[in-house]
């Protein structure tokens, strides 16, 4: 449907597979770069790459470069002769993707490990796939007050419908935790989340009443599921379900 979901199943995937064959993700990274690399490596290069893989398999991480790093390492572990040896004895499960329909819902709850951030999904996935396909779940804890315990919720999705084949971007909602530590969807004017990106690729956090984003636009000759313009940018909630853009920073053309 989009990269980013590609991404999303692709970082499963291989989690799924590192468990199966009772790999760390270190375990894993530090297999990947010994025996992929063309000199010795020392171990602090071993420490640098077993962090930036445990980044990679991140969720936040959805740039349009990742999809081929990630199949690279799904590559390499089909390839090892651990993986081959449990295909011979039949003990390798089916994968099961995330799809973005409603099918989904278990599996975004099952991969879900914090039990806080698992309690707002539980209603706000349910709300988001009742509207239409939607994916790339994150979770904001906007505030912790005893009287407004609030977290927003942001994902992509249909902005189109048509049975989800229209054009797609992010949406949000807002889940409110009542005093008997129940969830529920605060009614928003507009799902649709206007950050002025076309994707999101990363929530960098909520600083200082400030909510920081990361992700792209289009270039002039950019295609449709491959925005270019990476950046930087800040929005504030001016009311319920309502943000504005206050600050924007240009980083860099990703190809």
């Amino acid at each position: 449907m989009t990269t980013k979901l590609d991404i999303q199943n692709r970082q499963r995937e291989i989690k799924h597979l590192c468990n199966l064959l009772q790999w760390s993700v270190a375990s894993f990274a530090s297999k990947y770069l010994i025996d992929t690399s063309e000199y010795d490596v020392d171990e602090i290069d071993v420490k640098r790459f077993q962090n930036k893989v445990k980044k990679q398999l991140q969720r936040e991480s959805a740039t349009p470069m990742m999809l081929s790093t990630l199949d690279g390492y799904l590559e390499f572990i089909e390839a090892t002769d651990e993986y081959n040896n449990l295909v011979y004895q039949q003990e390798i499960p089916p994968f099961q993707e995330l799809t973005g329909f409603i099918s989904d819902y278990q599996l975004i709850l099952e991969d879900e490990e914090d039990l806080q951030v698992k309690k707002v999904l539980e209603v706000a996935a349910a709300y988001a796939l009742s509207l239409g396909p939607a994916w790339g779940f994150n979770v904001i804890n906007l505030s912790n007050d005893e009287f407004d315990k609030r977290h927003l919720v942001i994902w992509e999705g249909s902005m189109g419908d048509y049975g989800g084949s229209g054009t797609w971007g992010p949406s949000m909602c807002e889940v409110v935790e009542s005093f008997g530590g129940n969830m529920y969807v605060e009614p928003s004017p507009d799902r649709w989340f206007k950050t002025s990106l076309r994707c999101i690729s990363r929530v960098i956090g909520y600083r200082n009443g400030e909510l920081i984003l990361q992700g792209y636009r289009y270039d002039d000759q950019d295609a449709n599921n491959y925005p270019s313009l990476e950046y930087k940018i800040s929005l504030k909630r001016v009311k319920e379900g309502v943000w504005e853009l206050t600050s924007e920073t240009f980083l860099e053309k990703i190809f």
